[in-house]
């Protein structure tokens, strides 16, 4: 934020050295974000292989049920369907 405040109180030049670091700045603020997502999802990943490798299965699916969900139930049987449930 201190290098972009810098930036656009010098009237945002397009050729400066404050351009270079507020975008210098910007990619290691967009990779440090990219760096903790991927570590939020394989944090998540290692618990659910902990959850199956200690035959927890209860804490297992309600884990994985609370990150993915529930699966939709087709109301297509035999080419058919049911108006009632479409």
């Amino acid at each position: 934020m201190q290098s972009f405040n810098l930036w656009t109180a010098l009237g945002k030049p397009l050729a400066d050295v404050e351009i270079d670091y507020m975008r210098y700045d910007k990619l290691r603020y967009k990779r440090a974000i990219k760096r903790n997502q991927e570590h939020d999802g394989n944090e998540y990943a290692d618990s659910l292989n902990g959850m199956l490798l200690q035959k927890d299965m209860d804490s297992f699916w309600n884990s994985w049920m609370s990150k993915f969900g529930k699966q939709q139930v087709t109301s297509v049987v035999g080419g058919g369907c049911d108006d009632k449930y479409s």
